[in-house]
Order: structure tokens, then sequence, then C-alpha cells
């Protein structure tokens, strides 16, 4: 799902919306990104955060809405057509395609542009470096003839099914009616399962 986002004024935390995306802000004291980050991982609607000298600006979404598709208004606006003259394309880094020869050097070129809202990745390779391999995305926007590239996000493959300690989890709680996340961390091997709170 690929959205605009537009840093508005927040509201208070836990309030419902019509929107597909919006602003919170929590007061917190002291305040530190470990701190806020921590907070964005807890909750399940939490999709970035950004730190201030009173407290932290989340960003949090429908996500259910989100991921089915169907969110179109509020302050998100699907960049299935940009209307203001934008061009929204993406690169893969890592990879080849069938098409490609041995001069790719790793790369998925050329990048692939932006159709009906998707980017459609077709006969990607990864480079295997035995049941593992690492492929770089990158989002890039042109506008006015300026080329504006995110960071490279990193997906980690792995040929198989997961290791016991690649599982992660949130831990919820339902009461009257009304879903919540507990904080706490937890991780998994092959032996036990440990849980601190």
């Amino acid at each position: 799902m690929l959205a605009d986002f537009v840093l508005d004024f927040p509201v208070p935390p836990g309030e419902n919306h019509s929107q597909d995306l919006w602003t919170v802000f929590e007061k917190a004291s002291p305040v530190n990104d470990t701190f806020c980050a921590a907070k964005c991982r807890e909750s399940i609607n939490c999709f970035d955060h950004f730190l201030s000298d009173f407290g932290c600006y989340y960003v949090e979404g429908n996500r259910s809405r989100l991921e089915a598709g169907t969110g179109h208004g509020g302050t998100s606006m699907w960049l299935s057509e940009l209307s203001d003259g934008r061009n929204l394309s993406g690169k893969l880094i890592g990879c080849n395609q069938e098409t490609d020869n041995a001069s790719s050097a790793g790369t998925c070129d050329p990048p692939v542009m932006m159709s009906e809202g998707l980017l459609r990745f077709k006969g990607v390779k990864p480079d295997w470096r035995g049941k593992l391999a690492t492929i770089s995305f990158l989002l890039m926007l042109e506008v006015g003839g300026q080329q504006f590239q995110s960071e490279a996000d990193t997906i980690q493959l792995r040929q198989g099914p997961p290791v016991p300690n690649d599982a992660i989890g949130v831990l919820m709680m339902e009461s009257q009616g009304q879903t919540s996340i507990l904080p706490c961390n937890f991780s998994i091997d092959s032996l036990s399962l440990s849980l601190i709170h």
C-alpha cells in the first residue's frame, strides 16, 4: 500500500477516526527516541514516530482498512493516480530479472513505474548465497525534474521454513469489547519460551 501522509494537527491518543492515517501526540517526560520507538512498536496501529521536545508524535492508521485496500479519505491519499505531475517508481537491488544479462551486476533494472497504485516486480530472482538472500528496496519520487530517493529498506529472505528464534509476536488482551496490547518482551528458541513483563 502506498499513501501520502501529511503531519497534521495531532489528536489525543485512542480516538477513533474516519481517516486512513492521522497524527497523535502524547506527552512524555523524560522523552527520547528509544521511548517513542518502543511505544510505537507496542501499538499495532502505529506506523512511525517522531520525537519532539515535550513528547512523541505518532503516525497511526486504520490498519485493517488500509490492508483491505478500502481506504481513500481524510489525510491519506492513494497514489494510484498522481494528478500533480509527480512520478513514483521503485527499484530492487540484490537480484536479477529473468531478462537480465550478466552485466546487470545484481540490480533489477530499470526502475518499475507505478500502475494502479501498485509497483509490480515480475520475474525477480534473488541473488541467493546458499539459502540466504538480501534484497534492498528503494522508492523514488520525481517532481518537476528533481528526483527524491528514499533510504534503502532491506528485505531478508531465507529458503525453507523459519527457524523458531525468528518468530515474533504481540500479546493482546480483549476485555469488554476492547482490544489492547500488553507491553512485554518475549523470545522463542527451540527449547523454551521466555516472557518478560
